[in-house]
């Protein structure tokens, strides 16, 4: 039988973790029919081995094993090798709650939407929040409220989300894979129009100690950069009424990439980045949404 939801995970060196994110997803209260697609994207710590070890166990679940090319890259070789309808991404190292399917397919088919979400919990490695006990409402977000939020940085991840295949499969992915979840959500809810939420939080994300600004970058860090820069042009020309929040993003990228790479400086890709901030200088001194402190860096980097 067809799936009706696939569960895509991408899994690289997850080991601590991966037995949390897999009983949580399979032990949803969704009764229907469920995949569980596990990507393995080179993983040298074992995390390969427990994948097969729930494939063996479990006929739902799926391995694909791949040479190590980032989650991006493993997150669309799921969606291709994947059947269900509808499909929701979880990463190895978070974890969702028992009725995270349940709750979403049922939102999206109660008010015929193509995009359903939840909300998501950050938390710590170690804790374990309790059950919450709130009284929450489930709502269509229209298109007027849904995109001042995505822009000031909710709903812009893959996960916490379920997706309606065929939707998602008509938006075309970046080739840069540094969130190019934030340029694929852009141009699915422009093509949308609107989102149902609950913000139950119902999905677990598990933040990790470090941070770009004290890791320095790689080249392939500056992708990010890529990415906002693509939204940023996409807004201008698709809802022009957003360019300052999109501008806002773009900025704040590229101020934290120059800071965390100034020890690397005359690369062409800083240059890139000057150049961005000289030519929109104005527009910077001019924006709104951009906070004082980022908007005195970037127009001062804009003069390096």
């Amino acid at each position: 039988m067809k799936p009706e939801v696939s569960i895509i995970v991408p899994v690289y060196n997850a080991a601590p973790f991966l037995d949390r994110c897999l009983e949580s997803v399979l032990s949803q209260t969704f009764d229907g029919p469920m995949e569980v697609v596990l990507v393995d994207d080179g993983s040298e710590d074992g995390s390969g081995d427990i994948c097969d070890r729930y494939a063996a166990r479990y006929p739902s679940v799926r391995v694909f094993h791949t040479e190590n090319r980032g989650a991006s890259l493993a997150r669309r070789l799921g969606l291709e090798r994947s059947e269900g309808e509808n499909v929701a991404f979880v990463d190895s190292d978070d974890y969702v709650a028992r009725n995270y399917v349940e709750l979403l397919l049922g939102m999206a088919r109660e008010f015929g939407c193509a995009l359903s979400a939840c909300g998501v919990r950050h938390i710590l490695p170690g804790d374990r929040p309790l059950p919450d006990a709130g009284v929450y409402r489930s709502g269509v977000l229209p298109f007027e409220e849904l995109m001042p939020r995505f822009f000031k940085y909710e709903f812009w991840g893959f996960y916490g989300k379920l997706y309606r295949r065929s939707h998602l499969e008509a938006i075309p992915f970046p080739e840069a894979t540094v969130s190019e979840d934030y340029s694929v959500m852009a141009r699915l809810f422009v093509r949308e129009r609107e989102m149902v939420y609950n913000p139950r939080p119902l999905y677990f994300y598990e933040a990790h100690p470090g941070s770009l600004s004290r890791q320095g970058v790689t080249p392939r860090a500056f992708e990010e950069f890529d990415n906002v820069l693509d939204v940023y042009t996409y807004t201008v020309s698709e809802m022009p009424e957003y360019q300052d929040y999109a501008l806002s993003n773009a900025v704040e990228t590229a101020v934290k990439l120059l800071w965390a790479s100034r020890k690397s400086c005359g690369t062409p890709r800083r240059k890139e980045l000057v150049s961005f901030l000289k030519r929109h200088r104005s527009a910077i001194a001019a924006c709104p949404p951009l906070n004082g402190k980022v908007k005195g860096l970037a127009l001062a980097m804009s003069l390096l």
